[in-house]
């Protein structure tokens, strides 16, 4: 593009004058809280669920421990305690350095 060029699309008026820059009609963004009632009660009912979900599997636990036959998976909960023991590591020498 050279100086003086321009590469916005204009317009002749049919009088013959100067032409003038055609102007893009922009698209008006609208935020609005008319859904936030919705999202509200959407999100309360997961957490409701999700916490009636735990409680669920907490009894379900407490019950088979009391039982005498809850067997966790060792692998799984070693892999567990030994990812938590490295982010708890990492966290540690983060703000160390700082």
């Amino acid at each position: 593009m050279k100086i003086g060029e321009s590469r916005v699309p204009v317009s002749v008026p049919p009088s013959g004058g100067a032409p003038a820059p055609v102007v893009a009609a922009q698209a008006v963004e609208r935020v609005t809280t008319g859904d936030a009632e919705h999202l509200r009660q959407t999100i309360d009912g997961g957490v409701s669920m999700a916490a009636g979900e735990r409680s669920r599997r907490l009894e379900s636990l407490t019950q088979q421990v009391r039982a005498g036959v809850y067997r966790p998976n060792i692998s799984q909960l070693a892999e567990e305690i030994l990812a938590q023991a490295d982010l708890d590591t990492r966290l540690a020498q983060s703000f160390h350095q700082k």
